[in-house]
């Protein structure tokens, strides 16, 4: 289970810090997933963005 927390916010823009990031695809894929139910407008293909946030520590959100 991939564990996170708010680094930094301001406005539209969020930073989380992530304890446990993902591992592999199959699980980065999930997880971009399931922030697509909370910002649509930063993960717009979950396979595109799970490659970017395996095994990423820092991951940015943004809302248009």
């Amino acid at each position: 289970m991939t564990s996170s927390s708010p680094h930094f916010a301001r406005g539209a823009y969020l930073e989380l810090v992530v304890d446990r990031p993902p591992l592999t695809p199959r699980a980065a894929a999930q997880a971009a997933t399931e922030l697509t139910g909370f910002c649509s407008d930063t993960v717009q293909d979950p396979q595109i963005a799970g490659d970017a946030m395996a095994r990423s520590t820092v991951w940015s959100l943004w809302w248009d």
